[in-house]
């Protein structure tokens, strides 16, 4: 059998370390992408104040603003149908 080992605790040093790696990877994506012109879509649906809003912002923070646009859509109301 397998013994469970505990994990040991994650230092605040190495989480910096992890967070500026990703980000580094991140900013050499987008630009990947943008250089291949390969559109992304990334489209969120759900009830009002269920947190769209700040999911958005957390998505956006570390990308390059040149690189994307933010679009709302509203539903069609049921006479424009």
């Amino acid at each position: 059998m397998l013994q469970q080992m505990p994990n040991p605790p994650v230092t605040l040093e190495h989480m910096d370390n992890a967070i500026k790696t990703l980000r580094s990877t991140l900013s050499k994506q987008q630009i990947k992408v943008k250089e291949r012109r390969l559109p992304v879509i990334v489209l969120l649906e759900g009830w009002g104040a269920a947190g769209k809003g700040t999911l958005i912002g957390r998505l956006i923070r570390n990308l390059d603003p040149r690189f994307y646009t933010v679009s709302v859509f509203k539903p069609t109301l049921t006479s424009e149908e």
